[in-house]
């Protein structure tokens, strides 16, 4: 729009700290030309403007132990014993899906027992002068965590803070859901109603940025789907767990 307006003679000059929308299929170079200037990370650490970002891989493997599929193997087979092939293959799909739920609920336990053992162990949190968000891959993934969390020594500590909102979730076409969707919907609503109390989805983000920003000891962990991560000036946040695909 601002070429149309003053014509292609005019010097376009962009300001970015973030890559341009995929929409536009172009890098930031291809869109203005080459840099002018750059400040880079370890510049900014130099002048002390930020802090520097030391990376520890915590890997957490997504799969159940040969113990735990054999013992699925052998359910299956004594509960279709009597079914045709027609209807055993019918249910194989299905139950093909409950390996992924039992990796799920592990890898959540690990990740909990994790960040809970961080808790104890690290100075900043442990003190209540720092705290630590978690950034999740799904909003339903980001509320299995809060539960496990919840369900340990950061009760009423944690919070969710997505786009996510109870009040008008994300509905399921009707002829297209299934069970896991629906299970999914309902976990998702049911855990964000009890999170967020009285509270309207707005208004307990807000509570929650406020409290994680002024109180870390009572705020120590922010779960966040795709938010707060720019744009966010919280200077007691002194860990960034990440738990999705970069």
């Amino acid at each position: 729009a601002m070429r149309k307006i003053m014509g292609n003679d005019v010097m376009m000059i962009g300001f970015t700290g973030t890559p341009l929308l995929k929409k536009n299929k172009m890098t930031s170079m291809e869109q203005f030309g080459s840099f002018i200037h750059t400040y880079k990370f370890d510049e900014a650490v130099a002048d002390h403007v930020i802090l520097d970002l030391r990376y520890e891989a915590r890997n957490v493997e997504q799969k159940i132990d040969d113990g735990d599929k054999t013992r699925i193997d052998r359910i299956f087979d004594a509960k279709t014993t009597n079914m045709t092939p027609r209807a055993k293959e019918a249910l194989q799909r299905k139950w093909a899906t409950l390996q992924s739920i039992y990796s799920s609920d592990e890898r959540v336990k690990r990740i909990v027992r994790d960040i809970c053992e961080d808790m104890i162990l690290l100075p900043p949190l442990a003190q209540g002068y720092g705290n630590a968000m978690l950034v999740a891959g799904g909003v339903y993934q980001a509320y299995t965590d809060w539960q496990g969390l919840e369900g340990k020594r950061l009760k009423g500590k944690t919070a969710v803070v997505s786009s996510y909102d109870p009040q008008n979730g994300v509905s399921i076409t009707q002829g297209h859901s299934t069970d896991a969707d629906n299970d999914e919907e309902t976990f998702k609503c049911n855990m964000a109603k009890k999170m967020m109390g009285d509270k309207s989805a707005i208004q307990f983000e807000e509570w929650a940025k406020t409290e994680f920003v002024d109180h870390p000891g009572s705020m120590k962990l922010l779960i966040v789907v795709d938010k707060l991560l720019t744009g966010f000036d919280a200077p007691k946040a002194t860990y960034l767990y990440i738990d999705k695909h970069m």
